[in-house]
């Protein structure tokens, strides 16, 4: 499928989330993308994490240039193999098929019969397809490959505690990542955490940050007051000028 900007992405339409985006023409969460347009420079280094079928996976790409990094997860074998084809024409991303968690190990990757988006490593008790997903934490796989990211993405239904968990050391350098996180509170009851625990792991970390809600405009969030549901922007303090930029 062409999205409006020229960009293609592989589908599988045996997925209602793959028919839904081919109706609708082009990907729905526009304040996230023109977020990205704004925040991202050419020559980042970029993380996403949850790639799914590539739609930031490829605008990352185009945004960092030849001088950048995309690094893309997704442990969704099928998903895996359709991004595959979609990033073969995208030479500045690298594609793995492990998770990301707290730990380093095994678990068992569940999903919906007919909505791959929906795949989680929780327990769950209808019946999903199951595989087993190698797991590594962010803190592991950076220092490994000596990768030092400008932005990370992180969309893994309700399992996003758990990826920050593995970042301690990370965003605890002195230039930490910027972050988008999906915040959804049924999904994360379902995992036993809380938005408000992940954002303490930030607080902890003897940096600073700012957190933003992304609408059409960021909208400030003060982590001791409620925080909505949505797409947050998490900004180091040494990357903030780009806020006031965009």
């Amino acid at each position: 499928m062409e999205l409006p900007d020229g960009r293609f992405v592989y589908l599988d339409l045996r997925e209602y989330s793959h028919i839904s985006l081919l109706l609708a023409g082009d990907y729905p969460e526009k304040h996230e993308e023109n977020f990205i347009r704004s925040f991202v420079r050419k020559g980042d280094v970029i993380l996403d994490i949850g790639a799914y079928y590539g739609v930031y996976t490829t605008l990352f790409s185009l945004l960092v240039g030849k001088e950048g990094k995309v690094h893309a997860f997704e442990p969704n074998i099928r998903m895996y193999h359709l991004l595959k084809k979609t990033v073969s024409g995208y030479p500045n991303v690298d594609l793995y098929s492990h998770g990301l968690s707290s730990q380093n190990g095994i678990a068992y990757l569940s999903e919906p019969t007919l909505d791959a988006s929906m795949a989680t490593i929780r327990p769950v008790d209808k019946p999903y397809r199951t595989q087993v997903i190698e797991l590594t934490t962010l803190d592991r796989f950076t220092e490994e490959n000596h990768i030092y990211p400008t932005f990370i993405k992180c969309d893994v239904e309700g399992n996003e505690y758990y990826v920050v968990l593995g970042a301690k050391r990370l965003i605890s350098t002195p230039q930490p990542p910027a972050w988008m996180i999906e915040h959804l509170k049924k999904l994360y009851q379902e995992n036993s955490t809380r938005i408000e625990d992940l954002i303490s792991l930030f607080e902890n970390s003897g940096r600073r940050y700012n957190y933003y809600l992304i609408r059409e405009k960021l909208i400030p969030i003060i982590p001791s007051q409620n925080i909505p549901e949505g797409n947050i922007a998490v900004i180091p303090d040494w990357l903030l000028s780009r806020v006031s930029e965009s």
